[in-house]
């Protein structure tokens, strides 16, 4: 241990003659840590986040994300009948990774890069406007089921 974490002096006049006075006081400083839960969310604003975000499920599920099988599993309906062009596929590639690293999805997150670096207009210059909806829906069910 540390000079710095340890003071065994008992009072200011010991302190200056680096010696102590013989009533030794070990005292630790303890830091308070600034960050919890793996260094993402501050830990004193966690129940804020909580609350804010829309419950324990969704917060634990931002914390270690989804199964890559479980994101996958929730797009198969989406993406079953469909013939998928390759942008089509990478663009639905990086909705699976999004899932997998943190647990659920914003919709809106569509229209924002990476996912306009396929396409300008975001998930609508790839799909129709009935498979946007579908997509959007997918997502949502994802939030929901976590949240419950």
């Amino acid at each position: 241990m540390s000079k710095a974490a340890l003071s065994t002096t008992c009072c200011p006049q010991s302190r200056a003659r680096k010696a102590t006075c013989g009533k030794s006081t070990a005292r630790r400083r303890i830091k308070s840590p600034q960050l919890g839960l793996a260094g993402k969310i501050p830990l004193l604003s966690a129940p804020k986040f909580v609350s804010k975000e829309g419950g324990f499920g969704l917060f634990v599920r931002s914390l270690v994300g989804l199964d890559r099988a479980a994101a996958k599993q929730a797009l198969d309906g989406f993406i079953q009948g469909r013939t998928l062009t390759a942008n089509q596929h990478e663009f639905l590639n990086m909705v699976i990774e999004q899932l997998t690293s943190h647990g659920v999805m914003d919709p809106r997150l569509l229209y924002e890069p990476p996912f306009t670096d396929l396409a300008p207009l975001g998930v609508e210059g790839l799909f129709t406007s009935a498979d946007v909806h579908e997509l959007v829906r997918v997502l949502r069910d994802v939030q929901e089921r976590t949240a419950a």
